[in-house]
């Protein structure tokens, strides 16, 4: 055969110098598996953040709810409570009683207090020793300062001007009837005949009301600031 002894055929189509096509590249679906796992782990915790935005606003929308029905009952309790007092200064006061909360300013306990503005004082800064309940009589009355401090501790004081035995033995009367939470006093320097005190709380009297008086102690007893002591 003439000029091609040996020599082998090219296959049709080829060029000399052509490159092969190239196979297909090593590691292509490793990667396309770390991408998706990628992919999970940014949804699994974009999932996450959304659970816990929901679950901050749901603890926050209940939280204020909380905090707005606590603030409703707040305001009908403080309501209700102004009512009872309304009511309670009403039935005080329906006869010859005055009411009022006229006080000496302090509360501190002190070796000597001064004398006391009020007349029948009705707190103010006070001895640390107070006086007990009972039926004091002319002679044996407890100093102010220690009468001041048992208001303090929630107990209520009958005072009466001396001179009215029936106005006394009334008084008497009642603090036999309420023994462990009063402290029945006369005082010379009283402007009505009879008076009952407690802390911040006083009542006036031209006459031995006795509803009044038992309404005054019903309602103010044990309400002081060292409140407890009342058996």
């Amino acid at each position: 055969m003439a000029g091609g002894q040996g020599g082998r055929r090219k296959p049709p189509g080829s060029k000399p110098g052509a490159k092969a096509p190239p196979a297909g590249r090593p590691g292509t679906e490793a990667d396309s598996g770390r991408v998706s796992a990628t992919s999970r782990r940014q949804e699994a915790a974009r999932a996450q953040r959304r659970k816990q935005t929901m679950r901050r606003n749901a603890v926050i929308a209940v939280v204020g709810v909380l905090f707005v029905a606590g603030l409703a009952v707040c305001v009908v309790d403080r309501s209700k409570n102004q009512e009872a007092q309304d009511e309670l200064v009403a039935q005080l006061t329906s006869g010859d009683c005055r009411y009022d909360t006229r006080t000496d300013s302090g509360g501190e306990h002190v070796a000597s207090p001064p004398p006391y503005k009020e007349d029948p004082p009705a707190g103010g800064n006070h001895t640390p020793e107070f006086a007990s309940a009972g039926v004091y009589g002319e002679g044996e009355v407890p100093r102010d300062p220690t009468i001041v401090h048992a208001m303090e501790h929630g107990f209520v004081v009958i005072w009466y001007r001396p001179g009215d035995a029936g106005i006394m033995s009334g008084a008497e009367a009642l603090g036999e009837e309420f023994s462990d939470e009063t402290l029945v006093v006369p005082r010379a320097s009283l402007d009505v005949p009879v008076a009952a005190t407690a802390w911040h709380r006083r009542l006036l009297c031209g006459s031995l009301e006795e509803d009044a008086l038992k309404a005054f102690i019903r309602g103010y007893v044990d309400q002081g600031p060292e409140k407890g002591f009342i058996r």
